[in-house]
């Protein structure tokens, strides 16, 4: 009897070049595609421009809404790095990398 059922592999493939896009177009939710190694920085990314609106809403301070806009594009800004200067074997290897 053939076992071939049993032995089933994940199989990622996943690419530079699509992470590339997906921080272009998303930011920080392209760690979501690296979840397993990139966690740390999606819940620091997503958190602290939320911070920074949080504390706008409560003091309705303009200088705390640039503030956002501010984080927002530093974090954006830092997704697009962070994936851009990783190499292709990172993404072909993911997860056991």
């Amino acid at each position: 009897m053939n076992n071939t059922l049993n032995n089933t592999k994940k199989i990622y493939n996943k690419t530079k070049m699509s992470a590339v896009l997906i921080a272009i177009f998303l930011g920080i939710f392209v760690w979501i595609y690296t979840i397993k190694k990139s966690a740390p920085k999606f819940i620091v990314g997503f958190f602290v421009p939320f911070g920074i609106f949080s504390i706008y809403l409560m003091t309705d301070l303009i200088f705390f809404m640039w503030l956002f806009f501010l984080a927002g594009f530093a974090m954006w800004l830092w997704a697009l790095i962070d994936t851009s200067i990783k190499p292709e074997s990172f993404f072909e290897n993911y997860p056991n990398k």
